[in-house]
Formats: structure tokens, sequence, C-alpha cells
């Protein structure tokens, strides 16, 4: 026997075979949320499946907003320069609970919860794996339901849900899709629009700060693998149903979540709090300078009653340089040197507009001294608002114009 012919053999010896639960486990199994048994070549698996009208609500959204608009503004999420053929239609919404918190082989995929729309609905449906058997069926149900869509929408789901069910697939020799040409993760652009307004940009936080989303009756996510494994040893799903609870909400909130980020990336957001600087700062990173900058001057009235003025004032500043609008970058600075919080940038930048651009050393003398000045005076009361290095650098700068200076009223001797 060659080589391939023992491969041959392992496979078949090997490969996972159909089953049949036995009829007598079946009858122990109790208290699920109600559904249906499907049968696949595969095996068996329990779906809940549940319909909700567009007008349904989840939190401040409703549903039916994400039919009404263009996903156009979705490849900031994405972080692509060009606009993507995205539909409402070809969303499909994914979370998944799993045995523990590893990617890992040992990891399984015990309940999946999926969203969509239909026709005049949005519809949920939970796969879920009554023993371990059972996962293999919903994985190839899973495959199949995906062709239909182009773009899966999770939280997180680029980093954890989405490799594990590949994993997963693979684990149970089982095609992995690789139709859906878009991912969605909103857990990135969520860090960026409220990390520093919110703190912790976990879904629930999100829900409870931004969508004014109260849960009742969930369980806490470090739970969900001891509820699992407490309904194979006992078969009471009582407890579980907390669990298929939390997962659906878990994929409304998702609906809501996307909806509302398109309508901040559009600049129709309601009145919830965004990290300005972070979303400017998103727009240039894709190489769209001017929509940053119209994005930050539109929000002025916001962004001056913001805690983050300050940094949000040097970044815009420094957009207005790269365009060489120095009139508009000057009076930032400047107003930036009037505060009673110290930045050195202001100064330094102001120098440098001075000495290179209107071509007057002495004003640029001039500003560096003062900033000196407020270094000193507030070293002196204990703070030191700058590092070694930038004191040095801007004394080094000091004396250089101070030569300069010098050598142009010599020449005009």
């Amino acid at each position: 026997m060659n080589l391939k012919e023992k491969l041959a053999l392992l496979d078949r010896q090997t490969r996972p075979r159909s089953f049949e639960l036995p009829k007598r486990e079946l009858r122990n199994i109790r208290n699920l949320p109600e559904g249906e048994e499907l049968t696949r070549p595969e095996g068996r698996f329990y779906r809940v499946r549940r319909e909700y009208s567009l007008s349904s609500e989840r939190g401040n959204q409703a549903l039916y907003h994400l039919l009404n608009r263009s996903f156009e503004s979705a490849r900031f999420i994405l972080k692509q320069p060009e606009g993507i053929p995205i539909h409402s239609e070809n969303l499909l919404f994914l979370d998944a609970e799993t045995t523990g918190l590893s990617s890992g082989v040992g990891t399984v995929a015990f309940l999946i919860g999926l969203g969509y729309f239909q026709k005049d609905s949005f519809i949920l449906e939970q796969l879920f794996a009554r023993d371990f058997r059972e996962e293999r069926a919903a994985l190839a149900y899973l495959s199949e339901l995906t062709q239909d869509f182009t773009t899966l929408v999770s939280f997180n789901g680029k980093t954890f849900d989405w490799p594990l069910l590949v994993n997963r697939w693979i684990f149970n020799r089982l095609p992995v899709p690789d139709h859906l040409d878009f991912h969605l993760d909103l857990l990135y652009l969520s860090r960026r629009l409220w990390r520093r307004t919110i703190g912790a940009c976990t879904l629930g936080n999100i829900e409870k700060e931004i969508l004014q989303i109260t849960r009742y009756g969930d369980v806490p996510g470090y739970l969900v693998p001891q509820f699992y494994f407490d309904f194979l040893r006992t078969k009471d799903g009582t407890a579980l149903q907390k669990v298929f609870y939390h997962n659906q909400m878990d994929i409304l909130s998702l609906a809501a979540l996307l909806n509302l980020q398109l309508e901040v990336l559009e600049g129709h957001s309601p009145e919830v709090p965004i990290d300005h600087l972070s979303l400017g700062k998103l727009f240039l990173q894709i190489k769209e300078e001017a929509l940053s900058l119209e994005y930050l001057e539109i929000n002025h009235d916001k962004i001056i009653r913001s805690e983050f003025v300050a940094e949000i004032n040097l970044f815009l500043a420094q957009l207005y340089k790269r365009r060489q609008e120095w009139k508009k970058a000057n009076n930032l600075w400047k107003t930036m040197m009037m505060t009673a919080r110290f930045e050195l940038e202001p100064y330094e930048e102001l120098a440098k507009y001075y000495e290179h651009q209107a071509r007057d050393c002495e004003e640029a003398h001039k500003i560096c001294l003062e900033a000196q000045k407020r270094i000193s005076l507030l070293e002196q009361l204990g703070k030191h608002p700058v590092s070694i290095v930038q004191k040095q650098a801007l004394t080094h700068r000091i004396d250089r114009l101070a030569r300069k200076i010098r050598t142009k009223r010599n020449l005009k001797r």
C-alpha cells in the first residue's frame, strides 16, 4: 500500500459521518425556547426563528431606518477610499455564543444568531446544537445561508466570531464560505467614536450610554459557557433561555448600532457624545482631507464645548497648514496660546510660520521667548509641561533665531 492509499484509508476512517440523535435524548430535553428541529445530511439541529416588524425599535433606532438609507459611508467602517456596493438586503448580522473565549479547535459555537431583512420583515434565526454532534449540521446550514448575502455585520467578529466559525468548518470538514465580499465589524468604529467619551466600548456599555437600551433578564457573557454545560448535563433549557435572549438582543443591537454609525458618518447623528477628533483622523486616514476639515468645521460649536477641544484645534490647525490656509491656522494657534492650558505646539508652529513664511525672525524669536517664559513659570509652580528634549529644542530654536536676527542687522549696516 503506497502513501496515497494509506492517506485515503485514514480519511475514510476519520471522516465525520451523518448520524441520528438517539430519540431517548430528545425526549429528555425540555424547556428550550419554541423552535423546530431541522434534519440535514450532516445530522440535525434546533432552530429558533422570529420575525420582527420593521417598525420595531431598538433603543433610539428603528429597523426600517436601515432600509431607507445609502450605505456609501460604510466605506469608512471598512477604511476603503471608494464606495462599495452594499444594500440592506445584502446584510447578514451575526453573533455566536461559544463554550469559551478562545478561537482554538476546542471551542464550540453552540448557538449562532443571525439576522437579515426579508421583504417587509427582519428575520432572526438562532441555530442551536443540543449536543456537540449537532454543531456540524448547524454549520452546514449556516454555510448555505450565507450564499444569499454579500456583507457580514458583527461586533468584534473579525477577531473572534468569524475566525472561530472558520475553524469549526475546517474541523468538521465542511466548505468555508468564501463569497462574502465585506465584513462590517462595528467594534472598531465604536472605539473611535466613543472610547474617550464613555470608556469601555463593549456592546452592553454602548447600548446603555449611546443607544439608550436597558436589558431585562439578560445573562452576563462570562456565564454563557457554564449555562450550556449545565444544559448538556441536565437537558433542562430553563436557564439557557436567558442565553437565547442575550443572543437575540445582540443581533438587534447590531442593526441599531450600524444605523447609528452610518448616521454619524453622514453628519446626521442625534445628540450622542462623539469623539470628533478620532473621526476627523479617520477621514484623513483614507485620504479624505477635505471631508475631515469640513466635518470639524461644521461641528465647531460642539468642539469648543468638548473636553478635547485643545487636541482638536491642534489637529484642525495642522489641516489648515497642509492646505496652506495660513490665516486660519494662525488664528487657531494664537487662540490656543491665550488659553490657561499650556501647549508648546502652537508656539512652535507659529514661530515656524513667521520664520519661513512671513520671513519675520524677530516675531518668531519673540514667540519662542514667550513660550520659554511660560514654561519657566509653570516649573516654578511645580509643573513640568514639556520634556527635557522639547526644552532643548526650544532653546536651540531661540539661539538660532537670535543669530539670524544679528546677521540680518549686521548686513543692514
